[in-house]
C-alpha cells in the first residue's frame, strides 16, 4: 500500500511539476557519454587549487569542458566545447566550415606567418581527417604564450578546442618551440579525449531506456506555522521510485518499468552526496542533511547495468529560508601603531542579540590571512601589518591608514563583517593619539577622509573599508578620519588630554565629523584636536578638566566659515544647508574667528551668534540664547561614560552658567587651604623648572568684562 501510494505521488509530482526536472531525460545520450569521457580523461576538479583536473558542465545541447594542467613546468588552460543534437551528416558539415576557418593563415603577418602551424590528422582513431588543429604565438608581448585553435568530429559530436599554453622557463617569445610545443600538446589532448570516447560517436549500441527518479522531499520535522519551510542543518526525507521508460507521449511516460538503481542524492556541485541502492522494486527512502548552498535537491538515478539504462535525475525545489543576519564587532587594539608591530582584533559574533559559535575570515585591507573557529562567538587574532602573505600584489607596504575586516559565517545565516581602521605611522613632530567612541545610539560609520589615503591598492578596496567600518562602543579613532551618523543615530567621541583634561564630542544624526588634527607634539608637548564638520549637521562640544592646572588638551571645531575653541566650556555647532553656522555657548566663554584667526570674538555664556556663508564673525550680531539643543545630543553628552575616575565635579551637572557654591565644614575648609597651599607650591617649582602654557580657569573673563579678541596663534591649527 505505502509503495502504491509513493507511486501515486511521484506520477503526479511527474505529471503536475515539469519545471522541476526534464520529462524527457538528458537531451542527447552521446552528450551524456562524451560529459562522463571528459571526466573520465582528466581528473573532475575538487578544489580551485591548479592541478591536472577539469571543470565539466552541461547546458542543453552542449557539454563544456574547463581542463587546467601543469605539464613539464609550464601552466595550460584549454577550454573544449562539445556540441550535440545533430545527425552525422550535419556534424560533418559543422566541422568543415570550423576545419576551413582554422587552416586560413592570419592576415597582415600578426602573428608571424613563419611561427604559424596548421596540422590535419585523425584525431578519432581510424577515422582520416577527423580532426584539425592550428597553433601560433599570441600578440602579446609581455610574455611567452602559445595559442591553439582545434576541432574534431566524431559521429554526431562536434568537438572544439581553445587552449593558452604558458611556456616553462627557458622559452622566450617568438621562439618556434612555443608553437611546436603548443601544437603538440594540443593535439595529444584531442587524441587522448577522442580515445576516451570510444562508443560515444553513434557507433555503439544505444542504450534502450532512459532512468527517471520520481518521489518527494518533506522536512522530517515539519513547523505547524511554516510546514514547506527548511532551514540549513535541518533534515528533509527523500522518497521515490526509479522508473526505466523507452519514450515519452507528451508528459506521460510510456510503458514505465520499476528498475533497481543507484541513487545519488545532492544539493548540485560540490556539496554532500547521499548514496543508497533502492529495493528491488526501484523504491528507496532516505533522509538528507541540508546545507546552504542552494534551494533544490537533486535524485540522480544509475543502473548498474549502464549497456541497458541511461542516467537520468530529477530536481525538486525546497523552501530553503535562512535562520537570521549575523551582527559582528571588530576593534583592534590601539588606533596607531609604528612600524613592523603587530596588530591584534577582537570581537563578538552575535545572533538576534546572543553570541554565537561562529567561523571567522580575516583580512588585512583585501589580502585574505587565516580562518579560525570561535566556538563562543569572540574572537582575536594578531598579525603584522606589511607581512600578509601575498602582500606583493599591492606593491610595498606604506605608513598610512589601513583596514583589518572579520567575515563571520554561520550554517543557516546571513554572513556579517566589521572592520576596524588602524594607523602605521612614523610621525615627525606630532605623535597621532586615538579618540574613543564612548556613547553610540543608531548606526555609524568611519570613512577616511581621503580615500586615497587607503594603503590598500584600488577602488575595490576603498569599497571594503567603506562598507565595513561600522563604529561600537569599542572603535578608537585617529586624524585622517571621518564618523559619518545616519539618520536617527548619535554618537559620542572622547579626547583625553593629559593631567585631567578631556572633551566630549556628540555628533547629531546624518552629521559628519573630520578628525582632522589629533595628536601630541613632539616638541612641545601640546595635545591638538581639530574637528571639522563636514556639510550641515550638529555637533555639542563638552571640555572639561579634573581641576588640575596643568591640564592640556587644545580643541578646536571648523566649519566652512569659523573656528570654534574654548577653554572649559560646553557650547553647541550647527551647520545649516545654506552654509550658515551658528554657535551657542551653554556655559562658559567661547572663542569664535574667522579660519584664519581674524576677526577674533568672544561668546559669553547663554548667548548666541549665526555667521552666514562668506561673512566672519562679528560681535555685534551675538544674542540671548533663546532655544535649546536636541534632548537626544545633550543625553549623549551626559550619559558618556568616563574613561578615567574623575577627581571634581563636572560641569554638566549645573544647571546655571554661575559659579557653584560649596558649603565646607571646618575641618573641609582647613583641608581646602592645605590643599590650595599645595597646588601653589607645585606651580612655583614646576614654573622655576620650565616655562609652562597654561589653559587657566582664570584666562575666563568675569561676566559683563571685556576683553581682547585672542591672537590667532592661541588657536590650534
Amino acid at each position: 500500500m505505502l509503495r502504491q501510494s509513493v507511486l501515486i505521488i511521484a506520477l503526479l509530482l511527474f505529471i503536475f511539476q515539469p519545471g522541476l526536472a526534464n520529462a524527457q531525460g538528458d537531451p542527447d545520450a552521446q552528450l551524456v557519454k562524451a560529459m562522463n569521457a571528459m571526466k573520465s580523461a582528466w581528473s573532475e576538479c575538487t578544489s580551485k587549487k591548479f592541478l591536472e583536473c577539469v571543470a565539466v558542465d552541461k547546458q542543453g545541447w552542449r557539454v563544456t569542458g574547463n581542463l587546467a594542467r601543469t605539464i613539464n613546468g609550464s601552466d595550460e588552460r584549454t577550454e573544449i566545447k562539445i556540441g550535440g543534437n545533430l545527425t552525422p551528416a550535419d556534424a560533418q558539415r559543422a566541422f568543415n566550415l570550423d576545419a576551413d576557418s582554422i587552416r586560413k593563415p592570419p592576415t597582415n603577418n600578426v602573428p608571424p606567418i613563419q611561427f604559424w602551424r596548421t596540422e590535419t590528422f585523425a584525431a578519432v582513431a581510424g577515422q582520416s581527417d577527423s580532426g584539425v588543429l592550428t597553433a601560433w604565438l599570441a600578440p602579446n608581448p609581455d610574455s611567452a604564450n602559445g595559442s591553439a585553435f582545434g576541432v574534431m568530429v566524431c559521429g554526431n559530436l562536434v568537438v572544439n578546442w581553445k587552449m593558452s599554453f604558458y611556456a616553462p622557463a627557458g622559452i622566450s617569445r617568438g621562439d618556434k618551440s612555443l608553437v611546436d610545443a603548443t601544437q603538440s600538446q594540443l593535439k595529444g589532448l584531442m587524441q587522448q579525449l577522442a580515445s576516451t570516447m570510444t562508443g560515444a560517436c553513434g557507433g555503439g549500441k544505444s542504450k534502450l531506456l532512459q532512468l527517471v527518479p520520481l518521489g518527494d522531499v518533506t522536512p522530517s520535522v515539519r513547523n505547524d506555522a511554516d510546514p514547506f519551510a527548511v532551514y540549513p542543518g535541518d533534515k528533509v526525507k527523500v522518497t521515490g521510485v526509479v522508473w526505466a521508460v523507452e519514450e515519452f507521449d507528451g508528459i506521460f511516460p510510456k510503458n514505465p518499468l520499476n528498475v533497481q538503481a543507484n541513487v545519488e542524492i545532492s544539493q548540485g556541485a560540490a556539496s554532500y552526496v547521499q548514496k543508497i541502492t533502492t529495493d528491488a522494486q526501484g523504491y528507496y527512502e532516505t533522509e538528507y542533511i541540508l546545507d546552504d548552498r542552494v534551494s533544490f535537491i537533486v535524485v540522480q538515478a544509475q543502473s548498474p547495468d549502464p549497456n541497458r539504462y541511461e542516467t537520468g535525475q530529477r530536481l525538486y525545489a525546497l523552501d530553503l529560508k535562512k535562520r537570521g543576519t549575523l551582527t559582528v564587532t571588530a576593534a583592534t587594539d590601539k588606533a596607531v601603531y609604528a612600524p613592523g608591530e603587530s596588530v591584534t582584533v577582537s570581537g563578538n559574533v552575535l545572533a538576534d542579540g546572543k553570541p554565537i559559535a561562529a567561523t571567522i575570515g580575516f583580512r588585512s585591507d583585501i589580502l585574505p590571512l587565516i580562518s579560525i573557529n570561535s566556538p563562543s562567538g569572540s574572537f582575536q587574532y594578531t598579525f603584522t601589518p606589511g607581512q600578509e602573505p601575498k602582500r606583493d600584489l599591492l606593491g610595498p607596504f606604506q605608513n598610512g591608514l589601513h583596514i583589518v575586516t572579520a567575515q563571520a559565517t554561520v550554517l543557516g545565516y546571513d554572513g556579517g563583517s566589521a572592520g576596524a581602521t588602524y594607523l602605521v605611522e612614523q610621525a615627525i613632530t606630532c605623535t597621532s593619539l586615538s579618540a574613543q567612541v564612548v556613547n553610540l545610539a543608531g548606526v555609524a560609520h568611519v570613512v577616511p577622509i581621503d580615500p586615497k589615503s587607503l594603503q590598500m591598492g584600488g577602488d575595490a578596496a576603498t569599497a571594503v573599508a567603506i562598507s565595513s567600518a561600522s563604529v561600537n562602543t569599542n572603535t578608537k579613532l585617529m586624524q585622517g578620519l571621518k564618523v559619518q551618523t545616519d539618520a536617527g543615530a548619535r554618537v559620542a567621541l572622547r579626547f583625553e588630554g593629559e593631567e585631567g583634561a578631556s572633551a566630549t564630542v556628540a555628533v547629531n544624526d546624518s552629521t559628519a565629523v573630520q578628525i582632522q588634527t589629533f595628536c601630541k607634539d613632539k616638541a612641545t608637548g601640546r595635545i591638538q584636536a581639530v574637528l571639522v564638520v563636514d556639510g550641515p549637521g550638529q555637533v555639542v562640544v563638552n571640555k572639561t578638566t579634573s581641576g588640575s592646572i596643568f591640564s592640556n588638551l587644545d580643541i578646536a571645531v571648523l566649519t566652512r566659515n569659523v573656528r570654534v575653541k574654548s577653554i572649559n566650556t560646553r557650547y553647541f555647532v550647527g551647520v545649516d544647508s545654506q552654509g550658515t553656522t551658528t554657535i551657542a555657548a551653554l556655559e562658559g566663554t567661547v572663542l569664535i574667528s574667522a579660519l584664519d584667526g581674524a576677526n577674533g570674538i568672544e561668546l559669553p555664556p547663554l548667548k548666541r551668534i549665526a555667521v552666514q556663508s562668506g561673512e566672519r564673525p562679528d560681535a555685534s550680531k551675538t544674542a540671548v540664547l533663546d532655544g535649546r539643543i536636541d534632548p537626544a545630543l545633550e543625553v549623549m553628552v551626559k550619559q558618556a561614560p568616563s574613561l578615567a575616575p574623575a577627581t571634581g565635579p563636572s560641569p554638566l551637572t549645573a544647571t546655571t552658567t554661575s559659579n557653584p557654591i560649596i558649603l565646607l565644614g571646618v575641618a573641609g575648609a582647613v583641608a581646602a587651604l592645605a590643599a590650595a597651599l599645595v597646588v601653589g607650591i607645585l606651580v612655583f617649582r614646576r614654573s622655576r623648572a620650565r616655562p609652562v602654557a597654561l589653559n587657566r580657569p582664570t584666562d575666563l573673563p568675569e561676566r559683563g568684562a571685556t576683553r581682547k579678541p585672542s591672537k590667532p596663534t592661541d588657536l590650534p591649527r
